[in-house]
């Protein structure tokens, strides 16, 4: 059966709710009944069996996503879709800082500066406030630092946009013991 990488990944998401619920299910004790159990062996028995049954489910689901993501691990690399996904976490990274820096104050020309500086040393108690903080960015450098933001997340939505085109056209084929069990957990 061929699937496409988006059904790929969606199948594993399910697969790992079909997980959860299994493992909350999945009994660990047996129930012996103050009246009715006169059987304590078959009682156990039977929730021993329901407990083997469920986790050969479990372990089948858990192959299953095993080789969904080798599938699509592979068809990843192929397609170049790695190295898309790395780009757009550096570009991320990279708008963030920017984004960042954009946002700091604006360094003011260099007269007022200059009267600043004069303001202080004129007071009596300069040596008690003889510093004062001055921005390093200038307005050029807030234009260029919100122009790469820019930059950033037009090629971020390109680069998504091409990692969607390719997990819907890409398709991977899975084997008949991955079809079986998706069918059993009404998957497919």
């Amino acid at each position: 059966m061929k699937v496409t990488l988006r059904k790929a990944h969606e199948y594993q998401a399910r697969l790992n709710q079909v997980i959860k619920t299994i493992e909350e299910e999945m009994p660990r004790y047996a129930d012996i009944m103050f009246v009715d159990d006169k059987d304590i062996e078959s009682t156990i028995n039977d929730a021993s069996n329901l407990f083997d049954e469920m986790l050969n489910q479990h372990l089948s689901c858990i192959e299953v996503i095993k080789q969904l993501r080798w599938l699509v691990a592979d068809a990843n690399h192929e397609k170049g879709i790695d190295s898309k996904l790395t780009l757009i976490n550096f570009l991320e990274r990279k708008k963030a800082i920017k984004h960042r820096l954009s946002q700091s104050p604006i360094r003011e020309n260099e007269k007022v500066l200059k009267a600043k500086l004069e303001s202080k040393r004129d007071r009596e108690n300069r040596y008690h406030d003889d510093a004062f903080n001055v921005s390093i960015f200038d307005q050029e450098d807030m234009s260029d630092f919100k122009q790469d933001v820019r930059r950033c997340d037009r090629r971020i939505r390109e680069l998504k946009e091409e990692v969607l085109a390719l997990n819907i056209t890409t398709y991977v084929e899975v084997d008949d013991r991955v079809e079986a069990t998706l069918k059993l957990h009404d998957l497919i």
